[in-house]
C-alpha cells in the first residue's frame, strides 16, 4: 500500500514539473538556463523526487560512468535521482524527458560551480585584497559586469548559463588583456588545471 501511494506521488510531482517546465520555457525561451526564480521553482520539486533504495542506481551509474568517484556528494546524487526519474517516466511511457535531463544537468552544473567557480572566487580573494577596485571597469561593464559582482561579492549563485559564457570567453584571446575578471580567470584556469586547458575546443561548444 505504502509503495502505491509513493508511486503516486511520484507520478502526479513529475507531470507537475512537466508542466512547469514546458510554462517556464514558453515564458522565458532561451534565457531558462540564466532565470534564477524559475529554476529554483522548479529545482525544489524535483529534490523530492528520489529513491528509498539507491543501490540499483548506484550501480549504474558506476557502469557507464567510470569516474563518478570524483564527483561532488551532491552532483552524484543528482544522477541518482536522474536515474530514478527515467525509469519512472519509461514506466509510464513519458514522451517528455525534460526532468531527468534536468537533473543531469545539475550535477554538471553543480560541478562546475563546486570545482571551478567557487575556487576562482577564493582564488581571487586570496590574492587581491582590493577586488573590487581592481574589477571597477568590469562592474560598468555588460559584457562582464554580473560576472565581476558575483566574484565581488563572494557570491556562488552562478547559473549553468552564467558558467557556460564565462568558460567561452576563455577563448575571446582579445578580450583577456581588456578584462581584469577574464584575466584572472584564464590564468586561473592555467594554473589550476593545464596549460592548455583554454586551448580546447569544447569550450566553444
Amino acid at each position: 500500500m505504502v509503495q502505491v501511494l509513493v508511486k503516486e506521488l511520484v507520478t502526479v510531482n513529475l507531470n507537475q514539473i512537466v508542466e512547469t517546465i514546458k510554462t517556464s520555457l514558453q515564458d522565458s525561451g532561451e534565457d531558462f538556463v540564466d532565470d534564477t526564480e524559475i529554476q529554483s521553482k522548479i529545482y525544489s520539486v524535483l529534490d523530492g523526487i528520489t529513491p528509498d533504495n539507491t543501490k540499483i542506481y548506484d550501480s549504474r551509474i558506476r557502469n557507464w560512468l567510470k569516474e563518478c568517484k570524483k564527483l561532488h556528494k551532491r552532483s552524484f546524487s543528482y544522477l541518482l535521482s536522474g536515474e530514478y526519474i527515467y525509469d519512472t517516466l519509461i514506466r509510464h511511457s513519458s514522451q517528455d524527458f525534460s526532468p531527468f535531463v534536468l537533473q543531469c544537468s545539475r550535477s554538471v552544473e553543480n560541478e562546475l560551480l563546486t570545482k571551478v567557480f567557487a575556487t576562482f572566487i577564493e582564488y581571487v580573494h586570496e590574492r587581491d585584497p582590493y577586488v573590487q577596485e581592481t574589477y571597477s571597469q568590469d562592474l560598468l561593464s555588460n559584457r562582464y559586469g554580473l560576472l565581476a559582482k558575483l566574484v565581488v561579492k563572494q557570491s556562488k549563485t552562478f547559473t549553468l548559463g552564467n558558467m557556460k559564457f564565462a568558460l567561452r570567453e576563455l577563448n575571446q584571446k582579445r578580450n583577456i588583456d581588456k578584462s581584469a575578471f577574464l584575466t584572472d580567470f584564464y590564468r586561473f584556469m592555467n594554473e589550476q588545471f593545464s596549460d592548455d586547458i583554454c586551448e580546447l575546443s569544447l569550450l566553444d561548444e
